[in-house]
C-alpha cells in the first residue's frame, strides 16, 4: 500500500495520522484500515474505495506470488501499482498549469486595462492643456484689446462731452454748468462726481453745480459706468447731496449695481439718522442761538466773545457731523455704505491730527486730487511748503469766495508748516498743552471762518482780547448760565466718552438685556424732543448754505 502511494511506511503513517505498526499490519493483511482511513487513502490515490480494496487484494496476491520466484525478478504488477501516482501527478500538473494560465490571463487583462486608463488620462491632460492654451490666448487678446481701447479713450477723453458755462457767481461761489452729453460718453466713458443744485437752467437744459471732476475712469482706478440710470442715481444721491460726506464714485460703484437690504441694516440706519438729527436740532441749533445773541449785542464783553467762539466751534461740529450721520444713516437704509466723516476732532493733540479727524472726506479729496498730484512731500522742502499752501488756499476757496475763508485756510497752512518743521515732535511729548494749543488754534480759526468779512473777523478777534467793556458783564453771565447745560452736553458729546460708556454698559449681561428696551425708548424720546424743538422754535440755520 505504501509502495502504491509512492511513500514509505513512516510517511504514509504520518499522512493518515496512524502509527507505523498499523500501516505494517495493513500491508501484511493482519488488519484492515478503518473506513475513514480508506476514504483518506482514496483521496490520496485519486481512486474510489472499491478500487482501493481490489488493489489491496491484488497486492496481497502479488506478495504471495513473489515469494516463489527469485528476489531479483521485478514484480509484474509494479507498473500497475504506479498508475495512481502518475494520475495524481498529471492532475497536479494540469491544475498548476491551469492556475498559471489563469494568472497570466488575468495579469494580461489588468495590464491592458491600465494601459487604456493611462491613455485616457493622457488624452484628458492633452485636452486640458489645449483648453488652457486657448483660454490664455483669448485673455491675452482681450487684454491687448482693452489696453488699445483705453489708450484710444484717454486720447479723446476731453472731447467726449460738450458744456457751456451759464453763470459764475464769485460771491456765492457757484458755477452752474449746462451739459450736453453725447450718448457714448454717458454710457461708456465718463464717470465724474457731480452734485445736483437745480434741475433746469433758464433755457431748460439740465444744470448741475460742478463740485469736483473725478476722472477715476481715466486714471484706471474704476471701470466706466455703462448704465445711464446708475449714473443718474449716483449724481442725484440725495442723502449726501448737500452737506456731505463727499462720496466718491469708486466707493459706491459696486453698490449701484447690487445692494443688500435687511431689517438689521434698516434699524442701524434709522438709529444713526435719529442721532444725527438730534445733534443738529437739539445741540447745534441751541448753540447757534447763543451765537446769534452775542452777534445781536451792541457791546459784547470779552467773556461773551470767547463763549461765542466756543459755541460756534461746537455748533459747526454738531451741524456738520449731524448731517453726515443723517446721510450715513439714510445710505444704510437704502443699502449704501458711506465713509465716516468725523472722528472726535476736538481730542486732537496737533493740527495735523485735527485735520485727519475733521471733515475726513474733504481732506482725503484734496490729498488725492491736489496734494499728491503736485508731488506731495516727495519734493524739495520749498516745493513741499508751496504744495501745502496751495492746498490750503484752495481749501479756503472751496468754502467760499471771500477773504476770510482764504485767510482761514492759510492760517492752517502756517500751523501745519510749523509742525512739519519740528513743532509736531514737541507736541507728541506733551499731554495737556498740545490739547490746549489745538483748541486755541481752532477757536481762532473758526472766529475768522464765522465772520461775514475780514473786517468783521478782525473786530471779533479784538473783542476777545479787549477789556475795554469789561471781561464778563451781566449780559454774558445771563446767557452763559442759560445755556450752561447745552455747553456741558455739547462738550461731553464731542468726546468719545459717551460711546465708551455705552460700549462698556452693553458688554455686561444686564446692560445687553436692558438696551433692548432702553435704546428704542431713548430714540423715540429723541425724536419727540426734536419734533418739539422744530415746532416750538423757528431758529433752524443751515450753515452749509454759506459754502
Amino acid at each position: 500500500m505504501a509502495r502504491a502511494a509512492g511513500l514509505s511506511q513512516e510517511e504514509l503513517a504520518e499522512r493518515l495520522n496512524v502509527s507505523r505498526q498499523a500501516v505494517s499490519k495493513w500491508e501484511n493483511g493482519a488488519a484492515q484500515p478503518e473506513l475513514s482511513k480508506l476514504v483518506e487513502l482514496s483521496r490520496l490515490y485519486g481512486v474510489s474505495v472499491d478500487e482501493l480494496l481490489s488493489l489491496e487484494e491484488a497486492e496481497k496476491g502479488d506478495a504471495k506470488a513473489a515469494s516463489s520466484v527469485d528476489a531479483s525478478t521485478p514484480a509484474p504488477a509494479q507498473e500497475t501499482l504506479t498508475a495512481p501516482k502518475k494520475a495524481l501527478r498529471q492532475k497536479l500538473l494540469l491544475g498548476a498549469a491551469a492556475v498559471c494560465l489563469a494568472l497570466a490571463v488575468g495579469l494580461a487583462l489588468y495590464n491592458n486595462h491600465r494601459v487604456k486608463q493611462l491613455e485616457r488620462q493622457v488624452g484628458s491632460l492633452q485636452s486640458q492643456i489645449m483648453s488652457v492654451q486657448s483660454s490664455l490666448s483669448s485673455q491675452i487678446a482681450g487684454i491687448s484689446s482693452s489696453v488699445r481701447e483705453a489708450m484710444e479713450e484717454s486720447a479723446t477723453l476731453t472731447a467726449q462731452f460738450d458744456y457751456t458755462v451759464k453763470r459764475f457767481d464769485l460771491d456765492a461761489y457757484t458755477c452752474t454748468v449746462a451739459f450736453a452729453l453725447r450718448p457714448k460718453t454717458v454710457q461708456d466713458d465718463l464717470a465724474v462726481s457731480l452734485r445736483l443744485r437745480s434741475l433746469a437752467s433758464d433755457d431748460g437744459t439740465t444744470a448741475v453745480e460742478l463740485v469736483r471732476d473725478e476722472y477715476d475712469v481715466y486714471r484706471g482706478e474704476v471701470r466706466a459706468q455703462r448704465s445711464f440710470p446708475a449714473l443718474l442715481l449716483y449724481i442725484s444721491m440725495f442723502p449726501q447731496l448737500i452737506a456731505g460726506p463727499i462720496v466718491r464714485y469708486s466707493d459706491i460703484a459696486p453698490e449701484l449695481k447690487c445692494r443688500s437690504h435687511s431689517l438689521e441694516k434698516f434699524s442701524l440706519g434709522a438709529r444713526r439718522f435719529t442721532i444725527g438729527l438730534a445733534k443738529k436740532v437739539i445741540l447745534a441749533n441751541s448753540l447757534g442761538e447763543f451765537c446769534a445773541a452775542k452777534n445781536a449785542s451792541p457791546a459784547p464783553s470779552a467773556a461773551f466773545c470767547w463763549a461765542a467762539a466756543v459755541a460756534f466751534s461746537l455748533q459747526i461740529y454738531f451741524d456738520f457731523s449731524g448731517y453726515s450721520d443723517m446721510a450715513i444713516g439714510l445710505g444704510e437704509i437704502f443699502g449704501f455704505h458711506f465713509s465716516e466723516n468725523f472722528n472726535y476732532p476736538y481730542i486732537s493733540k496737533s493740527v495735523t491730527e485735527f485735520w485727519r479727524r475733521w471733515h475726513i472726506s474733504l481732506g482725503t479729496w484734496f490729498r488725492d486730487y491736489v496734494y499728491i498730484p503736485m508731488g506731495g512731500n516727495r519734493v524739495s522742502k520749498p516745493r513741499w511748503f508751496f504744495n501745502i499752501f496751495t492746498v490750503w488756499f484752495l481749501t479756503g476757496f472751496w468754502h467760499g469766495a471771500s477773504w476770510n475763508f482764504i485767510v482761514w485756510g492759510l492760517f492752517f497752512a502756517v500751523l501745519l508748516v510749523f509742525e512739519k518743521l519740528g513743532l509736531l515732535k514737541l507736541l507728541k511729548k506733551g499731554k495737556v498743552l498740545p490739547h490746549i494749543y489745538v483748541l486755541f488754534a481752532v477757536l481762532i480759526s473758526f472766529v475768522i471762518f464765522d465772520a461775514d468779512s475780514m473786517g468783521e473777523a478782525v473786530k471779533n478777534l479784538c473783542g476777545m482780547f479787549s477789556l475795554s467793556g469789561g471781561f464778563l458783564g451781566a449780559e454774558a453771565l445771563y446767557y452763559i448760565k442759560s445755556y450752561f447745560v447745552v455747553f456741558l452736553l455739547a462738550a461731553i458729546g464731542s468726546t468719545p466718552l459717551p460711546k465708551k460708556l455705552y460700549n462698556k454698559f452693553a458688554a455686561t449681561g444686564f446692560g445687553e438685556k436692558a438696551l433692548y428696551v432702553l435704546e428704542p425708548l431713548t430714540l423715540i424720546a429723541l425724536l419727540l424732543t426734536v419734533t418739539a424743538f422744530l415746532t416750538d422754535g423757528s431758529f433752524n440755520p443751515f450753515l452749509y448754505f454759506r459754502f
